[in-house]
């Protein structure tokens, strides 16, 4: 059983990077034509499992309703439904995006695998979803990693602008399949239902959960909220649309900064440089 911290919870962590740093090793003895080949073997096998997992009696016994399970139903599902196709045939903008998204959520389900939480492994329906479901999400952190890692792709900051854009779309794909569920009978459940922030909110498509509020309600003001029969609503996809708009080209700076410094210092200098020109241009024509 995996609870949080214990033996389980950590040893899947520490594999996680173990084997992010043994495939690096390979990567780096083998060549990028291997890490190529590498990479997209791993994200068409994690897009192969968000779908044959139906398989398994852990979701069979559920369906058709179970079919939710292999839609976009948050942020990592959508990840891995759409990265093969962005590696594959992607600009460098929604690359970069894949790979701040993929290492962000994926790291953030292996610390918070609220998922995999109290599940009894002895059973082998139940063991086989936790080797899915950590394989793919491994997959999120391992890929990017690898990208960077071996040259394949440097995330540019001079894209960074868009990243919120991509957020806010992905938050929309997320959220437009609740309703696309909600709508097919997939998903049993009110309209209302489909604006409670605790309700198949992986995405954040419909703000903080409520469990944020004791601790971020002071920050609600920033945020596009309302009150329904005494209950706080943020209005959904857009509900952080000037936090992150500000934000989010802020972290995604930061994140792409390592691999980048020079680039930067050579950018800074030439605007030095054109600055230093304009200022001479205009003291010579006053003159």
């Amino acid at each position: 059983m995996i609870l949080m911290g214990n033996f389980l919870y950590w040893l899947m962590i520490v594999f996680l990077f173990a084997f992010a740093f043994g495939s690096y090793a390979l990567c780096k003895k083998f060549g990028k034509k291997f890490t190529w080949i590498f990479i997209l073997t791993i994200l068409w096998v994690n897009f192969l499992l968000h779908f044959a997992k139906q398989f398994n009696p852990f979701y069979r016994q559920d369906f058709p309703y179970s079919l939710r399970m292999s839609s976009g139903e948050n942020i990592c599902a959508i990840s891995i439904m759409v990265m093969p196709f962005v590696f594959l045939y992607g600009p460098d903008d929604l690359k970069d995006y894949m790979i701040y998204i993929g290492i962000i959520s994926g790291l953030g389900v292996y610390f918070f695998p609220t998922a995999l939480i109290g599940l009894d492994i002895s059973k082998s329906e139940n063991l086989l979803e936790v080797v899915r479901f950590y394989f793919c999400h491994m997959g999120l952190v391992v890929c990017p990693f690898l990208l960077i890692s071996t040259g394949l792709h440097t995330p540019g900051y001079k894209h960074v602008f868009k990243m919120p854009i991509f957020f806010l779309i992905h938050m929309g794909i997320n959220y437009l399949n609740e309703i696309l569920l909600t709508g097919s009978g997939l998903m049993s459940v009110s309209w209302e239902t489909l604006l409670s922030r605790d309700f198949h909110n992986g995405g954040c498509a419909k703000g903080p959960a409520t469990s944020w509020d004791s601790f971020a309600s002071w920050f609600y003001w920033a945020f596009l909220h309302f009150e329904y029969d005494g209950e706080l609503y943020f209005i959904p996809i857009i509900w952080g649309f000037f936090p992150i708009m500000i934000a989010g080209p802020i972290l995604a700076f930061l994140l792409s900064l390592p691999f980048n410094l020079r680039n930067v210092r050579v950018d800074l200098e030439g605007l030095k440089q054109k600055l230093l020109l304009r200022t001479q241009s205009k003291v010579f024509a006053l003159k």
